[in-house]
């Protein structure tokens, strides 16, 4: 299954804000880019939990959405709790952002045929917020879109629409790290952090996002500080490496290396690698990585930090 992974990183500074912000994303921004499946959504408890033994079988009423809601309060030991959605599991939720104690929260949504089947056994659409483990005002704004139900291979059109939502949703928050690629995931990081940092339990840039880029996605939201240390937006297209870069309301830039996410690959992410590595973390890039299609591999941005 291919997915497309779309985060955004934003600091928050208190409970309410965390709820705020982590609210809207997980109504706001899911209805905006799946809305047939909110609004399917049934309101009463008549959903069935998906295990092994039902694969199959009926999991709710015929043409609405199966969703799960998952909560995570240990970092040591990642134990969630689920609960099936309704309005009011929702609302129990919605009650919880506050509690600083609560690290993760997901909504997966997944369509059901007019027999209440999954449509398709493992394509969920999930929308998620994170809290950062070493800092928790730190937060992972993050979305998992399965080609199934979102088919964004097939479609400029589809690819475009999720450009523009991850610019709306970083200038909203604001974001001063974003990305949108197939290649990473939020618990894992992007494709250079699990390049160089394959053992990590977290991605280690979230908290230093605005002094260190994490990475070189097909598009990625850079903090307006590192632009500046590049030269700023004008030298940035000038390099050529980029299909855009437009500035944002907040003085962050968003980089977009190719008209098409399929076309981000070969000689393109080492144009970006070469222009970005300044502000990149430094470590090797084995050439054996299984990220390699949309790395620039057996590099070190260090070396081009020393100006070697």
């Amino acid at each position: 299954m291919v997915r497309l992974h779309l985060e955004l990183d934003h600091r928050v500074d208190s409970p309410e804000q965390f709820a705020r912000d982590a609210g809207a994303w997980l109504t706001e921004a899911v209805e905006e880019c799946a809305p047939p499946l909110v609004a399917r959504l049934p309101t009463d408890p008549v959903l069935r939990p998906r295990t092994a033994r039902n694969a199959f079988g009926v999991m709710g009423p015929p043409d609405t959405t199966w969703a799960l809601l998952r909560t995570c309060r240990d970092p040591g030991s990642r134990r969630w709790s689920n609960a099936l959605y309704s309005r009011r599991a929702w609302d129990r939720v919605v009650r919880r952002l506050a509690d600083p104690g609560l690290l993760d929260v997901n909504l997966s949504l997944a369509p059901l045929d007019s027999e209440g089947r999954l449509v398709n056994w493992w394509a969920t659409i999930t929308f998620g917020v994170r809290r950062h483990r070493a800092d928790p005002r730190w937060v992972q704004f993050h979305a998992s879109l399965p080609s199934q139900l979102l088919p964004w291979p097939e479609s400029p059109g589809i690819q475009e629409r999720l450009i523009g939502f991850l610019e709306r949703w970083a200038v909203r928050l604001p974001a001063r790290y974003g990305h949108l690629t197939d290649d990473a995931a939020e618990f894992a990081g992007t494709a250079l952090e699990q390049a160089i940092h394959p053992v990590a339990p977290e991605p280690p840039g979230v908290p230093r996002c605005a002094e260190v880029l994490r990475g070189y996605s097909w598009v990625t939201i850079c903090a307006g500080e590192l632009v500046d240390r590049l030269g700023g937006p004008e030298a940035l297209e000038r390099s050529g490496a980029f299909h855009t870069v437009r500035e944002l309301a907040t003085g962050d830039v968003l980089l977009r290396a190719t008209s098409l996410l399929e076309q981000y690959r070969q000689e393109a992410p080492e144009r970006v690698f070469r222009v970005l590595a300044p502000v990149l973390p430094p470590g090797h890039v084995p050439r054996l990585t299984v990220l390699a299609e949309r790395l620039a591999v057996d590099v070190d941005a260090a070396d081009h930090q020393r100006g070697g």
